[in-house]
């Protein structure tokens, strides 16, 4: 915190007196321009006076006239000889009849202003005086001390807040790189920090993800696994002891069938981890999403003509999406809400200025809602069963997800009108 405080506080600190002098270099030539134009407004009057004065008097009396006459004004008032002032001032006088010597620093300014007597080698000079108070230093060396004390409250209370989300975000990458991925850093953090916080907890929410994920592929891959393969060696154990043909083909077919079980399942894993990238060097096209609902529906109402599919309202929306993926994934959720669902499914479509949702109801039991956080988790089945017959494999809600995530949208689940489940595709527009 003490270095990070030292840092702005030096920083602002140059920064202004930097641009002060830059702005004081800047404006110095307007400024004494302005500042011998009023000067020379104010004197020219005064001149006026003092020269009808001297020109009916002795020189010798000049000193005692400009005596007494300056102790009624605020100028110093003298005459000098022309020779004595500098050639660029000599020539202002001679043209103009006055020339003027502006110096200006940092606390006090000075200004001459001299005037020719006429018929003569005299010039008569006004000089403001002084009335400057000897504290004034004072003044000036305590606003400068309380300009400085000013900076540096700002400053501290600028830094006070990002030093400590900065040690916040390096205590929870710490606990990170430990392996505890529930801390959390502090999203009200101010700008830019509040980006990092959430991008440290969103990555934080992906790899808890992952390593659930992990665990659940972990065994459940190596039980789908081992199941066909102790089938086949079983298998092949007894077709040592089979003599009748018959019997030995229907014994190979019985094999074939767990060989085509575990190419369907390590078609599906592929798939699954192919979604993962695939965006990555694919591009989606714009299509019109209907055609592609109703291609969906037409497939899928073969396998259950008991259940009526409709899609509500019929609405001529376009979107860029992955075809073969985005057909994948409505098949994969509407087989599920097929295999729940007691007569009815229902497909509607919504448009808002952010988002294009497309809303899958059924009218069956639902899913709990202590099941929908992991239900997109890879071989989590909805009735926990492990028979491939009533509950697959248990990645096609997974993949659905991943397609999803491809199309930069996101899938939810909720309760439907219907009283079933409502699984939602949201696309950002």
């Amino acid at each position: 915190m003490k270095r990070l405080f030292i840092r702005f506080y030096l920083g602002v600190t140059a920064a202004i007196i930097l641009s002060l002098l830059v702005a004081g270099i800047l404006l110095d030539q307007r400024y004494q321009k302005s500042l011998a134009q009023e000067y020379l407004a104010n004197t020219r009057a005064l001149h006026d006076h003092v020269a009808k004065e001297l020109s009916g008097s002795d020189e010798e009396e000049w000193p005692q006239i400009l005596a007494r006459i300056q102790k009624k004004y605020d100028y110093y008032i003298e005459t000098i000889e022309l020779d004595s002032l500098p050639l660029a001032n000599r020539q202002q006088l001679e043209s103009n009849g006055n020339s003027i010597i502006v110096e200006t620093g940092f606390i006090e300014d000075e200004v001459f202003v001299y005037y020719r007597l006429p018929a003569t080698q005299q010039v008569i000079s006004y000089t403001d005086k002084d009335i400057s108070y000897e504290e004034y230093n004072w003044i000036v060396l305590w606003y400068l001390i309380a300009l400085m004390l000013a900076i540096a409250a700002a400053v501290y209370a600028l830094a006070r807040p990002i030093a400590r989300h900065v040690f916040n975000l390096a205590k929870v990458s710490k606990q990170f790189g430990e392996g505890d991925f529930k801390s959390r850093a502090d999203e009200n953090a101010p700008y830019p920090l509040d980006h990092l916080a959430k991008a440290f907890n969103r990555m934080s929410q992906e790899i808890t993800q992952l390593i659930k994920e992990q665990e659940v592929m972990t065994g459940a891959v190596s039980h789908e696994l081992r199941t066909p393969m102790a089938n086949l060696r079983f298998a092949l154990d007894m077709t040592r002891n089979i003599d009748n043909v018959k019997a030995l083909r229907e014994h190979i077919e019985e094999m074939d069938q767990d060989i085509e079980s575990m190419e369907k399942l390590i078609d599906e894993l592929l798939t699954y981890a192919r979604m993962k990238r695939s965006a990555d060097f694919e591009t989606a096209e714009p299509a019109e999403l209907e055609p592609e609902l109703s291609k969906a529906v037409r497939q899928i109402e073969k396998l259950r003509d008991d259940i009526n599919i409709t899609v509500k309202p019929s609405l001529k929306v376009s979107h860029p999406i992955f075809k073969r993926d985005f057909q994948r994934a409505l098949l994969n959720i509407l087989r599920n809400a097929q295999k729940y669902a007691n007569s009815k499914i229902e497909i509607v479509i919504e448009q808002s200025p952010d988002n294009l949702t497309i809303h899958i109801d059924d009218d069956g039991p639902g899913i709990p809602l202590e099941q929908r956080e992991d239900i997109f988790i890879p071989f989590k089945r909805l009735d926990q069963s492990r028979s491939k017959e009533s509950g697959g494999y248990g990645l096609g809600l997974a993949i659905v997800e991943r397609i999803v995530a491809k199309h930069k949208g996101k899938v939810t689940i909720d309760t439907s009108p219907l009283g079933g489940a409502r699984f939602s595709f949201i696309f950002p527009i």
